[in-house]
């Protein structure tokens, strides 16, 4: 999941970045849920990095994503306002 992260920011202006670290970096424990596929745990812990960290595009991202692997749709591209 790392990996993935950091190629994705590579084309990113450093200044873009400096500004809100916590908008770059999503939850350790929630992605290692999401990596060993534990959809459920992973909806858990990036729905708590999302109540806490709200402008975190990337916990969004990851929840929507752990949120259509368990096939719902709607909640998937709703996030926490389906909940």
């Amino acid at each position: 999941m790392c990996a993935v992260i950091l190629l994705l920011s590579v084309g990113i202006p450093s200044e873009a970045m400096a500004g809100r670290p916590e908008d770059q970096v999503c939850d350790a424990a929630a992605d290692y849920s999401l990596g060993l596929e534990d959809y459920s745990e992973a909806i858990r812990r990036h729905v708590e990095v999302v109540r806490q960290h709200p402008g975190n595009a990337l916990a969004h991202y990851h929840l929507g994503f752990a949120l259509g692997m368990l096939g719902d749709r709607k909640a998937e591209s709703q996030g926490l306002s389906a909940g």
